[in-house]
C-alpha cells in the first residue's frame, strides 16, 4: 500500500499494515521503559562508518512512527559518506530529538540527496527536525541536498536540518511549509538554527507560521556565517519574520530577498529583524509588512550618513 495519500499525507486507512523501518546503526537515546515521557542514553551507540552510493535510485515508501526514540532516519548516525540517494513517498513520525529523512546524527558528508517525504512530529515538542539531516555536526557536510517534500506542524526545524554545526553548501528548500509549537521557537527554510557555515543555499517555498514562531528565509537564528544565500519564498509569522533570518549574531553576507516578508504582529525584515552581528553586501527586493520594519538597506544608509557627516562635516 501507498504510504502516502495523494494530498501528501499519511494513508492512515491501510497504516496498521506498514511494515516499520528500523534504522540503520543505533539510536543515541531510547524510551525508558519505567517513563515514557524520560529517554535513556544509549552507551557506545553504533554508527555507519561506510560509504554508500545511491546511484541515483529511489527509495520509496520508508515508514517510521515511534514514540521517544531519538534518531530517527534511514540512518541513525553517519561518520561515513552518503551520496545519490532519493527518498520519496515515506513517512517519518517520532517524539524524541535528530530527526530526519536521511540521516537522523550526521557527522560524516552527505551529498546529492534528495527528501520527497513527509518529516512531522509533536508541535509541543522542541527538538531538532530536518528534511535531510535532524542534527549537523561539527564535522558534518551537507552539499548539494534538497528538500522537496511539504513539512507540516513539526515544531522546531528546518528544510535540510534542524540545526547545524558544520557545513551545509548549495542546497535548497523548494516545499511548503507549516509550522506551529504552543511555545516560542524558531523555523529556517534550510535550518532552523545555524552555529557553522551554511553557503549558496536558497529557499524558494512559502513558510507559514503559528502565533509563537519566529521564521527565515534560509535560517531562523544565526550564531555562526550565512554567505551567498537567497529567499525567494513568502514568509509569514505572528512575532518575527525575516527574509535570510530573523535573528543573527553571527555574520550575514551576500544574501538577498525578494520574497514578500510579514510579521503581523511583530517585526519584519528583508534581511535580518534583530542583528548584533555582521551584516555585508545584501538587499531586499521583497514587500515588507510589520507592525516594527527593519529594512538592511535603510540601517546601512544611516550609518553611511553618519559616517560621512561625523569625517567630513564635523
Amino acid at each position: 500500500e501507498n504510504v502516502l495519500n495523494e494530498d501528501g499525507i499519511l494513508n492512515e486507512a491501510n497504516a496498521s499494515s506498514f511494515v516499520q523501518w528500523e534504522p540503520i546503526g543505533e539510536p543515541t537515546r531510547v524510551v525508558d521503559l519505567e517513563d515514557s515521557t524520560k529517554s535513556i542514553e544509549v552507551e557506545n551507540a553504533r554508527a555507519f562508518k561506510g560509504v554508500l552510493n545511491g546511484q541515483n535510485y529511489n527509495i520509496v515508501g520508508m515508514y517510521i512512527n515511534v514514540g521517544n526514540i531519538w534518531d530517527q532516519a534511514l540512518i541513525s548516525q553517519n561518520y561515513g559518506i552518503i551520496k545519490n540517494i532519493l527518498i520519496i513517498g515515506g513517512y517519518i513520525y517520532s517524539e524524541g530529538t535528530d530527526i530526519g529523512s536521511l540521516i537522523a546524527y550526521n557527522g560524516g558528508i552527505i551529498e546529492n540527496c534528495v527528501n520527497g517525504c513527509l518529516v512531522t512530529r509533536p508541535s509541543n515538542l522542541g527538538t531538532w527536525c530536518g528534511g535531510i539531516v535532524g542534527n549537523n555536526a561539527e564535522s558534518g557536510i551537507v552539499l548539494s541536498c534538497n528538500n522537496v517534500a511539504i513539512l507540516n506542524g513539526i515544531g522546531v526545524g528546518g528544510g535540510i536540518a534542524g540545526v547545524n554545526y558544520g557545513v551545509i553548501q548549495q542546497s535548497f528548500n523548494s516545499a511548503d511549509i507549516y509550522v506551529e509549537r504552543d511555545l516560542e521557537t524558531n523555523f529556517g527554510g534550510i535550518a532552523d538554527v545555524n552555529y557553522g557555515k551554511i553557503i549558496g543555499c536558497y529557499n524558494t517555498g512559502e513558510i507559514t507560521s503559528g502565533e509563537l514562531i519566529r521564521v527565515g528565509g534560509v535560517v531562523g537564528r544565526n550564531a555562526g556565517e550565512i554567505i551567498e544565500c537567497y529567499n525567494t519564498g513568502n514568509i509569514s509569522a505572528n512575532i518575527y519574520a525575516g527574509g535570510i533570518t530573523y535573528s543573527s549574531t553571527g555574520t550575514v553576507s551576500d544574501c538577498w530577498n525578494s520574497g514578500n516578508i510579514t510579521a503581523s504582529n511583530g517585526r519584519a525584515s528583508g534581511i535580518v529583524c534583530n542583528s548584533n552581528g555582521n551584516l555585508k553586501n545584501s538587499f531586499n527586493l521583497g514587500t515588507i509588512f510589520g507592525i516594527i520594519i527593519y529594512i538592511f538597506e535603510i540601517i546601512c544608509l544611516v550609518i553611511l550618513s553618519l559616517f560621512l557627516i561625523s569625517n567630513f562635516f564635523l
